[in-house]
């Protein structure tokens, strides 16, 4: 396969940037979502959807045609034409409040090119400032993109595209973050077909490190492949018991059903060929969080990497990510807001997200039927 160059080249990145770790500086964790809310409100009514003559029509000075990926979107009613000329989430239309985090939002949904990318003006996490929009990108021959800020929106987005037929239950996730994200959630996910109630659910229980574990409950993710501080190896996980529980939140696991597998038996982590060659043919979710590239932590004023740095790294992983986003159903970057340098969070995602798109052009592909 043609992955041993980008994988190499993956590991350059990591053994010269990400391995990197200050040792007067313990490994940071997210804090674990505080108190359950209940359920919120049904969703706000949004306005018949608008052909793009009617967006004209309403406000000349826009010119407005959709894309073939948009047209779909519209057509099975997730999304809508807005009088803006905007293609909106009718699940995430517009900015909302999470429940149980005052004056933090969910910024809204819309789909996009890696231009519409942009910083917003709401605080998204702990008083830091999120995207003015999500980002959804899909162009002919690449999986769904979907820019995200709080990494907490990823389990809607893997949701959506199941429910959309680009992915396939019992996928494989390989996450690359700098977190493990895998606390369990205050309020486990009802079995439901619709949108709509994923897209409450995410808003009013989850949180930055609790979206993982639901996905595996309820048969989206089967197996999680960590890859958190070393991006060139990592533990794994599945939605079965199996094998011994490393984690100081073992417990919670244990309630949860699901279990960490202690790498190659003798608690070392697989490599990334070996994971590469274990989920050969699985369902595959590509999940990004920019902290892994550059992390910003309120330990250091300017980051943990400097610009040159992280350059580096994402120049030496882009190969890789391209590679990986080939066999996937879905692809999610978080810009991850408190844990990664704002300063460069847009850029990396426009760049990450232009690299896919632009090195997929050559074969369509169609959401699967079955």
């Amino acid at each position: 396969m043609g992955l041993c160059v980008c994988e190499n080249n993956l590991m350059a990145c990591l053994q010269a940037t990400v391995s990197f770790q200050d040792e007067g500086v313990p490994a940071e964790q997210e804090t674990p979502a505080k108190a359950e809310a209940p359920l919120a409100d049904a969703p706000p009514v949004i306005s018949p959807p608008l052909t793009p003559g009617e967006v004209k029509a309403k406000n000349p000075t826009i010119q407005r045609s959709l894309s073939l990926a948009e047209e779909k979107l519209v057509k099975n009613g997730n999304y809508f034409l807005d009088q803006d000329g905007i293609v909106r989430s009718r699940h995430f239309p517009k900015a909302q409040p999470y429940p149980q985090f005052p004056d933090t939002f969910a910024c809204p949904l819309i789909s996009g090119t890696p231009e519409d990318i942009r910083a917003g003006e709401l605080f998204a996490y702990n008083k830091n400032k999120g995207l003015a929009a999500c980002v959804r990108i899909e162009t002919p021959g690449a999986p769904p993109i979907y820019i995200i800020d709080n990494h907490t929106l990823a389990y809607f987005a893997w949701e959506e595209s199941r429910s959309m037929g680009y992915l396939k239950e019992g996928a494989a996730l390989l996450h690359f973050d700098r977190h493990y994200d895998c606390f369990p959630a205050p309020v486990r996910p009802k079995p439901s077909s619709q949108l709509t109630d994923a897209a409450q659910y995410t808003l009013t229980h989850l949180d930055i490190n609790t979206f993982i574990v639901p996905a595996m409950l309820n048969g989206t993710v089967a197996e999680f492949w960590n890859f958190s501080y070393f991006a060139n190896n990592a533990y794994h996980y599945q939605n079965k018991m199996w094998g011994k529980l490393l984690c100081s939140t073992g417990k919670d696991f244990l309630s949860a059903s699901c279990a960490m597998e202690a790498g190659n038996g003798d608690g070392t982590p697989f490599a990334l060929k070996e994971v590469l060659s274990k989920i050969n043919g699985t369902p595959l979710i590509l999940d990004i969080d920019l902290d892994l590239f550059i992390w910003a932590d309120w330990h250091y004023k300017e980051g943990l990497f400097p610009r040159k740095t992280a350059e580096k790294a994402l120049a030496n992983a882009l190969p890789t990510i391209v590679a990986l986003s080939k066999r996937a159903g879905v692809i999610t970057i978080a810009t991850s807001p408190g844990f990664a340098d704002p300063k460069m969070t847009v850029d990396f995602a426009r760049r990450i997200a232009a690299a896919i798109t632009e090195g997929q052009l050559k074969k369509h592909r169609s959401p699967s039927k079955d």
